[in-house]
């Protein structure tokens, strides 16, 4: 029934599956994600689309703007890199040895999940069990790789396609990209830090701009806010918002832009992914803007680091470099050509961390949040 690599797998129950039943599935899925092994994992097509079943019931419930307490720890683009989303949860979790990384901290992810990495299917079941069990300590919005116009012609696909017999491979392709149309769209971490996989939108005047935007969003790109929220990049010595002709799609915005849209939302700082930063983070307008990278050697040749953000209960914002470890990568023609001409360095990208932590202004920063609504 499937392919080599899927052969040979025990089977679970299915979607028709009683409650007692599917929960004790799930029991098992999700301790099969705890820790990490060099195998691909096995999946049956009824676990993954129990999976998403039980997943939009979560997704559903959230805002397109999620609120995200203190404290936290934010992740950039993992594009299918398994062993590194482990190896993150193993550095966040270094000081419990009782409990997985996993379930050491609170999380939010910034989307772009799937494609470039062969265990694109590992990376999004991991997040979305986990979401399920720990819907307030696993926050998941999206990245412009959760559409099917993009993981159909870089890797996401392929996977899916090499594990799976005909007609499951299609099902569960359409089942995960019609569960990412319910991804939010940013997360507004404290009530300070706004988040989101792209950048900044003119259309934007307060966060209830967000807020409003209704989901499931199966076409992104006819939506101006939700398409800059995924596509939008910062560009140096710009002002205002232009045309993105490397990406052809969205805008690049420039320092004012960023300074009028955090004073208008009165927020503090953004934080996004999106742009392979070499040193994994970047900042841009005196670091009231955070890019994220979280693959490490996303791109063999220029062998680039990864990073996380972690914020404390008090506000204090830090950061967590993973070299670089050999990797597999699927598709190299399409991802070459997506690399040159849509992710090249701009002058800011180089402009990396010197200083591996750093807090907000007291007067202005997360140290004086309220308690009430941390």
């Amino acid at each position: 029934m499937f392919k080599k690599l899927a052969k040979n797998i025990r089977q679970f129950g299915t979607a028709s599956s009683s409650k007692e039943k599917l929960k004790y599935n799930l029991d098992e899925f999700l301790a099969r994600h705890l820790n990490f092994t060099d195998d691909r994992l096995m999946y049956t097509p009824e676990e993954i689309l129990a999976l998403v079943e039980r997943a939009r019931e979560v997704l559903k419930a959230e805002s397109t703007l999620v609120e995200v307490p203190l404290p936290v720890v934010i992740v950039g683009d993992i594009h299918g890199q398994y062993s590194d989303l482990h190896r993150i949860f193993a550095m966040v979790g270094a000081r419990n040895e009782t409990h997985p990384g996993s379930l050491c901290s609170r999380y939010l992810f910034l989307g772009d999940y799937v494609d470039r990495g062969v265990c694109s299917l590992e990376v999004i079941c991991c997040l979305l069990v986990h979401k399920i069990y720990y819907p307030k300590m696993f926050y998941l919005i999206r990245g412009n790789h959760e559409h099917q116009s993009i993981n159909r012609v870089y890797g996401f696909y392929e996977e899916i396609e090499s594990r799976f017999e005909q007609p499951h491979a299609d099902t569960i392709y359409n089942a995960l990209n019609d569960l990412f149309a319910l991804l939010p769209l940013a997360a507004l971490v404290a009530g300070r830090i706004l988040c989101m996989h792209g950048g900044i939108c003119s259309e934007v005047k307060s966060l209830e701009d967000i807020r409003k935007i209704k989901r499931p969003l199966h076409e992104p790109s006819v939506h101006e806010v939700a398409c800059d929220l995924l596509w939008a990049d910062p560009m140096l010595d710009l002002s205002g918002f232009v045309p993105n002709p490397m990406r052809g799609i969205s805008v690049f915005f420039g320092e004012d832009a960023l300074e009028n849209m955090c004073n208008q939302l009165k927020v503090d700082m953004v934080v996004r992914g999106h742009q392979v930063m070499q040193n994994g983070i970047g900042f841009y307008c005196g670091r009231k803007l955070v890019t994220l990278f979280s693959a490490p050697r996303y791109y063999p040749e220029k062998n680039n680091k990864a990073a996380v953000l972690t914020i404390s209960k008090e506000g204090r914002i830090g950061t967590m470099l993973l070299s670089p470890t050999s990797k597999l990568f699927q598709g190299p023609t399409k991802f070459r050509e997506m690399f040159d001409r849509s992710e090249p360095e701009t002058s800011y990208t180089e402009r990396t961390v010197s200083a591996e932590s750093l807090t907000l202004p007291e007067t202005e920063g997360l140290a004086r949040i309220p308690a009430s609504r941390q």
